[in-house]
């Protein structure tokens, strides 16, 4: 086989990091299983907790907020419009009032009284004409977040977004025969994660700190490099070549992730990759490159794999037959 060209494959999150508490909430709801059904790859990683403090909810058209984080000095200065597409989008006709509830979780300090400080997440109700309640919209810090650096709510937000979205990876799998949640639910290096990692914060617990990365693969392109004559064999192979399937390309991503990083909880540490029978060997592309999409970045023994919109401002995994780089 002539291997020429570049297979480049973008990871993209396919849901807002989830930490195993939320996680513990979210796992078995229909649409939360249903959202990772093309999502075959995920990280176990740790930040520090993040949170919703000093709101103004004067306004009957929108609320403002701050997000700050432990031994973070950066705030993220926020203003959210209530009436929009996708906040509104499950309420009623009959519907007679909007109301902002602010809920946190039992082990952290909230003040109750305004401006509110401490707070976990943010619940958007509507009051129907009978008194009934029906909730349209629950945002936690990462969720916001997520929604609006991918434009599925309008927001304001001053600050930068990427100092708040450091995540330290312990570990790096894979859910190619079964749904990622269920995947998770009792899963043995989940667990360890949980049991013998230290919070970063004093004070904090755990489960507020280890969050799950759950990502799908996205805007897969294959770009040929011809040099000289093409010959009419290289020519049919390039027009029939039919891409790697997203379990494919999530397996070789995952031994990617792990032969770069190492991180501590992963017990086959693939020292060999790429082996004879890895994607680079067998396919016609001689680089298959892999890369983060969303503004996150990814810790590991003092480095950083830097994701990004930008093509130029993001980071690459570049495998090739003799190696990684």
């Amino acid at each position: 086989m002539n291997k020429n060209g570049v297979l480049s494959n973008r990871l993209q999150l396919a849901h807002s990091p989830v930490n195993a508490y939320v996680f513990n909430i979210l796992r078995k709801e229909k649409e939360f299983i249903e959202c990772l059904y093309d999502s075959h790859l995920y990280i176990i990683a740790q930040r520090r907790d993040l949170s919703f403090n000093n709101f103004d909810l004067s306004s009957d058209t929108h609320i403002k907020f701050e997000i700050h984080q432990p031994n973070n000095d950066e705030v993220l200065y926020c203003e959210m419009p209530i009436h929009q597409k996708h906040i509104m989008a499950n309420a009623s006709k009959d519907i007679q009032d909007i109301q902002i509830c602010l809920g946190t979780n039992k082990y952290r300090k909230f003040e109750k009284v305004p401006p509110y400080s401490g707070v976990d997440n943010i619940f958007i109700r509507e009051i129907d004409k009978s008194g009934g309640e029906k909730l349209l919209f629950w945002l936690y810090p990462e969720r916001f977040l997520q929604n609006f650096w991918r434009g599925f709510i309008g927001a304001k937000v001053v600050g930068d977004i990427r100092n708040f979205l450091n995540y330290k990876v312990h570990y790096v799998g894979k859910a190619t025969e079964q749904n990622i949640c269920k995947r998770l639910t009792g899963h043995s290096n989940f667990q360890d994660v949980l049991s013998h990692e230290i919070a970063f914060t004093y004070g904090d617990i755990p489960s507020q700190e280890i969050t799950i990365l759950l990502f799908r693969v996205v805007g897969e392109s294959s770009i040929k490099l011809w040099r000289g004559e093409l010959k009419t064999e290289d020519f049919y192979n390039s027009i029939n070549y039919q891409m790697p399937t997203n379990k494919t390309l999530s397996l070789d991503a995952e031994k990617a992730l792990i032969k770069t990083m190492k991180p501590e909880y992963n017990k086959t540490p693939y020292k060999s990759y790429p082996n004879n029978n890895d994607l680079i060997n067998i396919d016609n592309h001689n680089s298959i490159v892999y890369s983060l999409s969303d503004p996150i970045s990814l810790i590991y023994d003092s480095k950083v794999i830097k994701g990004d919109e930008s093509t130029s401002e993001r980071d690459y995994i570049v495998v090739r037959e003799n190696g990684l780089s």
